[in-house]
């Protein structure tokens, strides 16, 4: 019975240490995912430290390629519209952020908005641009003209050092 006693506390022991180790690698992943990457300023700008870019929301209305590209010349200062490759980078794959409509959303957030899941990238021909979808994950791309419920701008350009 004696055995039985100091069996049963080694278990409880055990048992204690595997789940305070478990928090704390949990605290660990969560402080690693929630790193401080993103930071926004008074004026709105989310500046990421990963990639020295600076992104600027446009409004958060359906907004068509052509009044993106339109919205972001008139910005100056060396503000672009991204590249697919830099939208994919600021998507984040295991993000349990939810949009406005309930669908997955899939940015830091930093980034305000909550109904546009897509933004508007570079052109793919004379009347055809690309645009990242937020909750899927992927590129795609449509007509310049095409002002879709979802769709948005948003600008970038690279922070001189």
């Amino acid at each position: 019975m004696k055995i039985l006693k100091y069996l049963i506390a080694l278990i409880f022991i055990c048992n204690n240490f595997s789940q305070e180790n478990f928090r704390t690698t949990q605290f660990i992943q969560l402080y690693e995912v929630n790193e401080d990457r993103f930071t926004k300023t008074d004026q709105g700008i989310i500046k990421d430290r990963d990639t020295g870019l600076e992104w600027l929301e446009g409004p958060d209305v359906p907004t068509s390629w052509l009044m993106a590209e339109q919205w972001v010349k008139s910005l100056g200062n060396n503000w672009r519209l991204p590249t697919t490759k830099e939208l994919s980078e600021i998507y984040i794959k295991d993000s349990k952020r939810k949009g406005k409509y309930g669908d997955p959303l899939c940015l830091d957030y930093n980034f305000s908005r909550d109904s546009g899941y897509s933004l508007w990238s570079t052109l793919r021909s004379d009347n055809s641009a690309y645009m990242y979808d937020f909750s899927r994950g992927y590129y795609h791309w449509t007509e310049i003209v095409v002002k879709g419920h979802f769709d948005r701008a948003v600008a970038v350009r690279v922070v001189k050092k």
